[in-house]
């Protein structure tokens, strides 16, 4: 990962601040991953509705806010998501950053995990949102949420916990729906 991490990474000048890239910051992988997905028959799109009042922002900006916010329907959404909106940083339940292969571009695009069974990590992972918030600039990765804090069905929303909104900062929201004949929530089928 460090020779990708090498070949790919650079380094983006923000007045006094210095962040680095990702991986997932680079247009080859963000093509690659795309053929990837669409290779195994996920071929996503995505529409934003108009934005409202003057702006100078396009609604097609993802970095316009610093968390996003999305339900969650399935495995897939985050590495979906992270294509289609240029590699947000993602919370992610514990044992994401174990997948092999994937686990090693979710490290490097800064998935944070969360054992929802262990209070220390739920804090963690709360202060991990709260750091982001207070770092974050217009036009650097925001933190993808999945608030529900697990998966449903797709066929509405369950209850959202408050992790995305402790900061008290706007919030980017995301409604992610499969269609075509390929339906992740729906294993029966």
């Amino acid at each position: 990962l460090t020779t990708v991490q090498n070949r790919f990474g650079f380094e983006e000048d923000d007045e006094d601040e210095t962040e680095t890239k990702s991986v997932a910051d680079s247009t080859v992988f963000q093509v690659a991953f795309g053929a990837w997905l669409r290779c195994n028959g996920i071929v996503p799109s995505v529409s934003y509705d108009p934005l409202s009042g003057e702006t100078n922002f396009l609604a097609e900006d993802m970095k316009q806010t610093p968390i996003i916010v999305c339900n969650h329907v399935c495995y897939l959404d985050g590495m979906v998501l992270a294509s289609v909106f240029s590699g947000p940083k993602i919370i992610a339940m514990k044992g994401t950053l174990n997948v092999p292969v994937l686990g090693l571009f979710a490290a490097d695009i800064g998935v944070i995990e969360v054992d929802r069974s262990d209070p220390s990590s739920r804090s963690a992972t709360l202060k991990a949102i709260e750091d982001h918030s207070q770092n974050w600039r217009p036009g650097r990765r925001p933190l993808l949420l999945f608030p529900e804090g697990t998966t449903s069905n797709g066929e509405g929303l369950l209850e959202f916990r408050k992790g995305a909104f402790v900061p008290g900062l706007p919030v980017r929201p995301v409604v992610l729906c499969y269609t075509g004949s390929w339906n992740p929530a729906r294993s029966e089928e």
